[in-house]
């Protein structure tokens, strides 16, 4: 599934029935009066693949965190 698209895909079990190391793709639709924005978070299992990445999804959860207070509620992305 693209970034921004409909539904959510996440890992696949492999036939022993342990989790695939491959990408989980999540996506959030808000609808708020005088907000609707739809985020799509690609991540790997131990989180964003690179420190640019880790730096934009930080960011797209501070605007969030300011404009629903829902939001707050977010833990931030472990550093690593």
């Amino acid at each position: 599934m693209l970034p921004g698209g409909e539904g959510e895909e996440g890992h696949r079990e492999a036939e022993d029935g342990s989790a695939s190391d491959g990408p989980t793709l999540r996506t959030l639709t808000i609808v708020d009066p005088g907000i609707r924005a739809r985020i799509a978070l690609a991540r790997r299992s131990a989180g964003p693949a690179s420190p640019a990445a880790k730096a934009l999804l930080d960011s797209l959860r501070g605007r969030l965190r300011e404009r629903l207070p829902a939001m707050a509620e977010v833990p931030e992305t472990p550093a690593g």
